[in-house]
């Protein structure tokens, strides 16, 4: 059997007998390429799976060769990995975005409403994080500290807002700021288990559990004008 791998020196692909130059690969990567095949792959493993996933189909898709693909990613469990750092950094950017509300009670809100117009655009790499988070072992220590790193920045935003109303008069000064911010976020979380395992409908979700997460957050934590 033939196998094909990279020579660095000569950077170009060769077969394991040395008689074949199959290509020769750029000197530097291209970040447009890059986001190519990470879309391309985000598709293929969220439809068929990562087994059932072909690395011919994501380069076609792409519009590169499979050799190229190997080359930016070394391997098929590397491509995979490259799509989780990558999902992970569109995470954590959206949570880190400037948000625009004055107000603690608005700002809430509007991070809910970004967190789910995020999840709507991104359903096919969130559910590839899904798949691949379902099947992790526990001695994955590495892998599930993505998870944790979007999790944890998810809490600390929250308990931000929460700390700020409560400081502003707007929120109960008995609130506990921590449990307070781990259920809102354990809420949100709950979403993608709805929508990728429960099968939930997104429009159903859109028109009745969000409004109806909002409205409970703040029944249970603003200060009312009886108190």
């Amino acid at each position: 059997m033939v196998r094909v791998r990279y020579n660095l020196r000569a950077n170009l692909f060769v077969s394991s007998d040395n008689l074949i130059e199959v290509m020769y690969m750029p000197r530097e990567q291209n970040p447009d390429t890059r986001i190519n095949i990470l879309g391309s792959a985000a598709y293929h493993f969220a439809t068929f799976g990562y087994k059932g996933a072909s690395m011919a189909k994501i380069a076609a898709q792409a519009g590169v060769s499979k050799s190229l693909i190997f080359w930016y990613f070394q391997s098929k469990g590397k491509l995979l990995e490259s799509l989780m750092d990558d999902f992970v950094d569109r995470c954590m950017k959206t949570l880190l975005l400037d948000n625009k509300e004055k107000d603690p009670h608005r700002k809430i809100v509007n991070l809910i409403d970004i967190y789910w117009d995020f999840v709507k655009k991104n359903l096919q790499f969130i559910q590839v994080f899904m798949s691949w988070f379902i099947q992790l072992g526990t001695d994955e220590k590495q892998k599930i500290e993505r998870l944790q790193k979007i999790h944890d920045k998810f809490e600390e935003v929250f308990r931000g807002y929460l700390q700020e109303g409560i400081e502003e008069g707007i929120f109960s000064k008995d609130l506990n700021v921590q449990a307070t911010a781990k259920l809102i976020v354990s809420n949100l979380e709950g979403v993608l288990i709805q929508i990728f395992i429960l099968k939930s409908d997104l429009n159903a979700l859109d028109r009745y559990f969000f409004q109806t997460l909002k409205e409970n957050i703040f029944y249970g934590i603003l200060i009312r004008k009886t108190e």
